[in-house]
C-alpha cells in the first residue's frame, strides 16, 4: 500500500498524518496540536485482522462554523468603516474558520468496538476515499488468502487441467501405436 499524507488543518498545513500499510498491519500516524503549535502524534500499528469496517463520515464542528460565517459577514458589513487591512484579515479569519469547521473524517471500526477516527481537510477529500480503498483492499486480500474453499477450487481446476493434459497424450499415443 502507497503511504496516504494528509494535512490536519488548512491553517496548520505544516503539520501532516499518514496512513500507510506494512505487511500485515496498517499504521496510522495521526497529528496531535495545540492550535497552530505541533505536539507530536499519536502513532498505531492495527493488524488488518482486527479492522471489521472502513467507512467515510462528514463531520461539521457547528460553533467554529456559525463564528467563521459570523466573522466573514461582519468583515463586509464593517468594510467600510474599518481599515481595509484590518477587513481583510478578519475575513480569511472567518473563510479559515469555515473551511476547518468542514471535515471528512475515515472511521476504521476494530473488531474490539473501538473506532480509529482519523480526521481530513475537506479539500483532501480524494486522500480519504483513497485510504478507504486501499484498506478495503488489505482486508479482501487477506480474506482470500484465508479462505479455504477458494484455494480448494483453484486446485482443482489445475488438477483438471493437467488430467485433460494426460488424457490428450494418451490419445496422442494410442494414434500413432495404431
Amino acid at each position: 500500500m502507497e503511504t496516504i499524507t494528509f494535512m490536519s488543518s488548512v491553517v496548520a498545513f505544516y503539520i501532516k498524518g499518514e496512513i500507510s500499510a506494512e505487511q500485515n498491519f496498517v499504521r496510522f500516524k495521526i497529528p496531535k496540536k495545540l492550535g497552530l503549535i505541533p505536539l507530536g502524534s499519536s502513532d498505531e500499528r492495527i493488524p488488518i485482522t482486527q479492522i471489521s469496517l472502513v467507512r467515510m463520515t462528514t463531520k461539521v464542528k457547528p460553533f467554529w462554523f456559525i463564528v467563521g460565517f459570523l466573522l466573514t459577514f461582519v468583515s463586509f458589513l464593517v468594510f467600510t468603516e474599518m481599515p481595509s487591512f484590518m477587513c481583510v484579515l478578519v475575513l480569511l479569519l472567518g473563510i479559515a474558520m469555515i473551511v476547518c469547521s468542514i471535515r471528512k473524517c475515515l472511521d476504521v471500526d476494530l473488531t474490539s468496538g473501538r473506532v480509529i477516527r482519523v480526521p481530513f481537510v475537506i479539500f483532501e477529500k480524494h486522500k480519504a476515499d483513497r485510504a478507504a480503498e486501499l484498506i478495503n483492499d488489505l482486508i479482501s486480500n487477506r480474506i482470500d488468502d484465508t479462505n479455504v474453499r477458494i484455494h480448494t477450487d483453484r486446485s482443482i481446476d489445475d488438477n483438471r487441467e493437467q488430467t485433460d493434459r494426460i488424457v490428450d497424450a494418451i490419445k496422442g499415443l494410442e494414434n500413432k501405436i495404431k
